[in-house]
C-alpha cells in the first residue's frame, strides 16, 4: 500500500471516529438529559398546535410513560360542532393523542451532528453552521411533533365519525407522511438549509 493510501486510510478513519464519537455524545446527551429538554419544548408545541387546527382545544399537554416508553401525551376537545361531509362531530367531545417523546430527539441528533461533521475551511463555517441550526432546529420542532399529534386527534375523530373522509384529511395525511420517513426528510432539508445558508454567506465574505 502506498503512502498516499496509507494517508487516506488514516484520514478516512479519523473521520468514521469523530463521526461515532460526535454521534455518541449526542445520543448520550438525549438520554441523559432527555426528559428536561422534552419538557421545554412543551409551550413550544402548544403554540404550535393551536395554529395547525382550530377544532381542538387543548386541555393538557405534558410527558407521560406508556408502555414502557417517554411519550407526549396530548389530551384536547374539539371545539365547536363541525360538519364533515354531512357527518356531524358534536362539541366538547373528549379526544386525546401520543406520540414518542424520542421523536423530539432525532432533528437534535441529525441537525447539530451535521453542523458538527459537514467539511468546512475554517472554524467560523463551522460556528456559522451550528448557529444557522439553532433556529432551523425549533421550525423542525414545531411542525414535528404537533402536527403529529394533531393528525392523530383528527384520525380519531373520522375514524368513528366518518371513515370515509380519512384520505382527503391533510392533517391525517400529513402524519402518516411523517410517521413514514418525513420526520427524517424533513431534518435532512433543514441540514441542506443550513448548509446552503453557511456557503452563500461565506461565499459573499
Amino acid at each position: 500500500m502506498g503512502a498516499v493510501a496509507i494517508a487516506r486510510t488514516k484520514t478516512l478513519a479519523r473521520r468514521v471516529a469523530v463521526a461515532a464519537a460526535v454521534w455518541l455524545g449526542l445520543t448520550s446527551a438525549v438520554w441523559t438529559w432527555g426528559d428536561p429538554l422534552a419538557g421545554t419544548l412543551i409551550p413550544l408545541y402548544r403554540w404550535s398546535f393551536t395554529q395547525l387546527t382550530p377544532h381542538y382545544q387543548i386541555r393538557s399537554l405534558r410527558v407521560e410513560q406508556a408502555s414502557g416508553e417517554r411519550v407526549f401525551a396530548l389530551r384536547a376537545r374539539t371545539t365547536g360542532a363541525r360538519n364533515i361531509a354531512g357527518h356531524s362531530v358534536p362539541d366538547g367531545t373528549e379526544v386525546s393523542s401520543v406520540t414518542l417523546a424520542g421523536h423530539a430527539f432525532q432533528p437534535v441528533i441529525v441537525l447539530i451532528g451535521a453542523a458538527m461533521l459537514w467539511p468546512v475551511r475554517a472554524r467560523a463555517e463551522r460556528i456559522s453552521m451550528v448557529l444557522f441550526a439553532l433556529p432551523l432546529l425549533i421550525l423542525v420542532e414545531m411542525i414535528d411533533v404537533p402536527l403529529v399529534l394533531a393528525g392523530a386527534l383528527e384520525d380519531v375523530v373520522l375514524f368513528n365519525v366518518a371513515p370515509d373522509q380519512l384520505s382527503a384529511s391533510l392533517l391525517v395525511q400529513a402524519m402518516n407522511y411523517m410517521n413514514n420517513g418525513g420526520r427524517l426528510a424533513l431534518s435532512l432539508v433543514a441540514v441542506g438549509l443550513m448548509v446552503a445558508a453557511t456557503r452563500r454567506l461565506f461565499v459573499r465574505r
